[in-house]
């Protein structure tokens, strides 16, 4: 299994190398497992990510899953994070039940249709942990694009957001730094 680190400054907003004084750290896990735990995969990852990742601990974190895939961000404000593979699908029927009219007018204007659907998608996946809501709430949240989030029927507030694609997959991370 291989195992990533890397930071993000957020006055640069761009990932680097890990250093000691960066606003967040994050820890990526990758590959097959070979355990008994094979159907329990992000569990085993998330026990090898969070061993490997002890010396970056700080006062808050998230997680995210996929398949043999594991994030986790570790920062001294909160943060949300998801992660996605990038790989062709069908994503209309996420598109007509998550995204909001102005998402859906950002993916149509797109050139890469795919990377901005995942962009658009774990954004708002990290916003709803970042926010403490649930994923059933996915419908009320809209992305503008000047970086403020909504819930239908309440006020904008404002996050960063910032989204990364790194080899095969993508991650967005919402924070106040």
């Amino acid at each position: 299994m291989e195992f990533f680190y890397f930071s993000l400054t957020c006055d640069s907003n761009e990932i680097t190398k890990y250093k000691d004084d960066a606003d967040i750290v994050f820890c990526i896990a990758k590959g097959k497992i070979s355990s008994n735990l094979n159907e329990r995969a992000s569990f085993t990852h998330s026990r090898f990510l969070l061993e490997k990742s002890k010396k970056f601990k700080r006062n808050f974190s998230c997680i995210s899953h996929k398949k043999d895939l594991s994030l986790i961000a570790y920062a001294d404000f909160k943060i949300g994070v998801d992660i996605e593979y990038l790989r062709a699908r069908n994503y209309q029927n996420q598109v007509d039940f998550c995204f909001s009219k102005d998402e859906k007018i950002m993916l149509e204007n797109s050139k890469d249709k795919l990377k901005e659907f995942y962009k658009i998608y774990t954004t708002k996946e990290s916003l709803i942990k970042f926010g403490d809501k649930e994923f059933c709430d996915i419908d009320k949240l809209g992305i503008c694009e000047q970086g403020g989030y909504y819930f239908k029927n309440s006020k904008i507030k404002f996050a960063k957001i910032s989204s990364f694609c790194f080899e095969d997959f993508i991650f967005s991370v919402a924070y106040q730094g």
